[in-house]
Order: structure tokens, then C-alpha cells, then sequence
């Protein structure tokens, strides 16, 4: 019984060593867990068939023994020899990265990395083999022209790719896949229909198209202006500034950026991360840095034209991504925010509906998913006299 102990001991520390410390293995967690259940049970059967004489307790305690030991190999090793063990934060990230996804159970991820770049400092260790990072450089270093990073993938991809695999007829979450290729292709069609049609057809599209995103910008500067004029609309500074305040304190895509670091790994302002490790930049933390923006919780557009040292660091704002990973879209979506924006305003007073808290609710209910979702926001339109 001891040697039985002994053996399934150290067969589960090697098994650790000498397979599961090479990589990453979570996309596969269906496979290995099926090839355990088969194993498993085929491993029993074996044992008993020839050794009769040994009790069901006699077998089944090494077979736990085994999985103990290799959990606690894999624990061990990522606490206290991995690579990334110099790095601050949550212990149990470190041992887990089924940790943090239970700490977004709310879908509040932007807030759960604040929380942690607020207490540990500027790179957070937030899984076994992962580093977010809470810098001004982030995304000229992940996606910059000079970077040799290489795509990874995202917690809110290979969670339900994961749950697909164990769970096929989960037939409503599949059609969140649907809902990212048809989103796909009405982009494609949009832009193709941008560079086809002329300028007053494509008026008519844009307003017809993306829900506006409503933004206070002086109504005076919109006076004796075209609206359909795209290059006059363009020249606008308060009302493209505040579309810049309003991707800068609440970005379209709250966290979800990740690559991973090429074979000789990487530098950012005198902190080296590894090769092979999975580095992220969190939007919404950088969009409110201290050492990038003066006054960052504040909602001000002056600081895009007129107040330029207000921004300490032009490089924490890329709301459309950078280099080859940049926005391909970006000037249509621009085109697009500025004319509709500029649409409503011109014919619209809008003010929050009575017992609205002021629109307190689209940034305090506002959840991480994929893309940001907005809380409700309730606003009242009143036609403009002559509008």
C-alpha cells in the first residue's frame, strides 16, 4: 500500500515535470479531462483484474494521491519557481487563472483590474503565465510598428470555446459567434459602401446606422456649418475632442487586448517579461493614468486642443489600436460619430429624463464584455425651434 502511495506519488510530480510545465493548456482542458475519465476507469479495471485481493480503498487512495500530488507539483512550481514569481499580485491568479475569471463573474473585469493595478503597481501578475500591464507604452509595445509580439488568445474567446467543447448543445451561446461574423460583415459592407456611394447617400446611411454616442460638445461651433460637409465636420476641435474624452475615459473595449512575447521577450521602461508570456494592456486603467493625463477622472475635451499639457502622454490613448493591429475603419467610425452626433445636436435639445441620477448609471452598471455595455441611460429629445 505505501509503495502503491509512493509510486502514484512521484508518477503524478513527473507527469507535472515533464508535461504540463511545457505550456499552456487550458484550450485543451476538454481533451485532457476526457482522456483521464477513459483512463482512469481502464487503470481500476486493470488492477483489479489482477490483484483481487486488494480492497477498493487500496486502489482508489493512490489514484488520489496521484492527482494530489500533481496539483500541488503544478501549485508549487507556479508560486514559488515559475518564471513570473517576481511579479506582484493575487496569489491565487498565480496558481489559477480560473480565479480572475470568477472574480469577473459580474462581468466587471475593468473594475477587478483597477482594483489590482491600484494595489500592486504598474505590472500585475493576473494568471500563471500572464502580465497585465498598466502603462503609457503598453500599446505602442505590444502593437507598435517595431514589435515582433504574436496574437494570443482572449479569456472571452476561450471560455466558451471551452464550454462548446463540453457543453455542444449549448445552442444559444453559439449564436454568439453568429452575432461576431454578422457584425463582421455589415462592417465589410459598410466600408465597401463608403468608398462606392457619394457623399449625400452616404449621409442618409450613417444616420440611419450605429446607435450615436451622446456627447455634450459646444452647439456654437456647429453654427452655419454643413453637417454633411465630412471635411468641415472634421475640423471641428471641440467636437472630435470630445469624442477623444469620451473613448479616453470609456473605451469601446474595456480590457481586452493581449499578445504574447516573442522569443527574447521584451523590455518596457526597464522591466523585462519573458518570452512566451501572454502580456495585456487594460484600457480602461490607462485611459486614467496619473502619470499620462492630468485631472484623469475628469471629463475634459480641452484637454485634445487647447489644454494640450493636460495629456502627459500621448501614448496611453489608442482608442483604435496601433500599427498593423490598428483600425482599419478608423476614419469611417470618426466620420460616422462626428456626423451623427452633429445631426442630433443640430436638431435636438437633449437632457437626461427626471430621475435619470444624471446618467450616473452608464458608467456604474457598465459591463465588460468583449466590448463595453453600457448601463440604461434614459435621455429626453426636444425639437429645436426652426430645426
Amino acid at each position: 500500500m505505501l509503495k502503491a502511495i509512493i509510486v502514484a506519488f512521484i508518477l503524478g510530480v513527473l507527469t507535472h515535470q515533464g508535461l504540463f510545465i511545457r505550456r499552456e493548456w487550458h484550450l485543451q482542458a476538454p481533451i485532457i479531462l476526457g482522456a483521464y475519465l477513459l483512463i482512469t476507469p481502464l487503470f481500476l479495471l486493470l488492477i483489479t483484474t489482477h490483484s483481487q485481493q486488494l480492497s477498493m480503498i487500496e486502489i482508489i487512495i493512490p489514484v488520489m494521491v496521484y492527482f494530489v500530488s500533481l496539483l500541488v507539483s503544478i501549485g508549487v512550481y507556479r508560486l514559488y519557481f515559475h518564471r513570473l514569481r517576481g511579479f506582484p499580485g493575487p496569489r491565487l491568479v498565480a496558481l489559477s487563472k480560473l480565479w480572475h475569471v470568477w472574480k469577473c463573474r459580474d462581468s466587471r473585469n475593468h473594475h477587478v483590474l483597477e482594483s489590482w493595478h491600484r494595489k500592486y503597481g504598474t505590472f500585475v501578475r493576473t494568471g500563471p503565465n500572464e502580465i497585465t500591464i498598466f502603462h503609457p507604452a503598453a500599446f505602442e509595445i505590444m502593437d507598435g510598428p517595431k514589435n515582433r509580439n504574436i496574437r494570443s488568445d482572449c479569456p472571452a474567446i476561450w471560455i466558451p470555446r471551452i464550454t462548446f467543447a463540453f457543453f455542444p448543445r449549448v445552442w444559444k451561446l453559439r449564436h454568439w459567434f453568429k452575432m461576431l461574423s454578422f457584425g463582421d460583415s455589415c462592417m465589410s459592407s459598410r466600408i465597401e459602401d463608403y468608398k462606392s456611394r457619394s457623399a449625400d447617400n452616404i449621409s442618409n446611411q450613417l444616420l440611419s446606422g450605429d446607435t450615436a454616442t451622446l456627447v455634450v460638445a459646444g452647439r456654437s461651433e456647429l453654427e452655419g456649418i454643413d453637417i454633411s460637409d465630412f471635411q468641415r465636420l472634421s475640423g471641428l476641435q471641440h467636437l472630435t475632442a470630445t469624442i477623444y474624452e469620451s473613448m479616453r475615459l470609456l473605451p469601446a473595449s474595456l480590457t481586452s487586448s493581449s499578445r504574447v512575447t516573442p522569443a527574447e521577450g521584451l523590455t518596457i521602461e526597464g522591466t523585462f517579461i519573458p518570452r512566451n508570456t501572454k502580456i495585456a494592456a487594460a484600457r480602461y486603467s490607462i485611459g486614467r493614468l496619473v502619470s499620462a493625463y492630468e485631472n484623469p477622472d475628469e471629463f475634459i475635451p480641452e484637454r485634445w486642443y487647447s489644454k494640450p499639457k493636460l495629456v502627459e502622454d500621448k501614448r496611453a490613448f489608442a482608442p483604435f489600436g496601433i500599427g498593423r493591429n490598428g483600425c482599419a475603419g478608423k476614419s469611417l467610425a470618426m466620420h460616422q460619430l462626428r456626423f451623427v452626433i452633429a445631426t442630433l445636436l443640430s436638431n435636438y435639445n437633449i437632457k437626461f429624463a427626471p430621475n435619470d441620477e444624471n446618467g450616473e448609471a452608464v458608467e456604474r452598471d457598465m459591463k465588460d464584455q468583449l466590448t463595453a455595455t453600457p448601463g440604461k441611460l434614459i435621455l429626453v429629445f426636444e425639437k429645436r425651434n426652426g430645426s
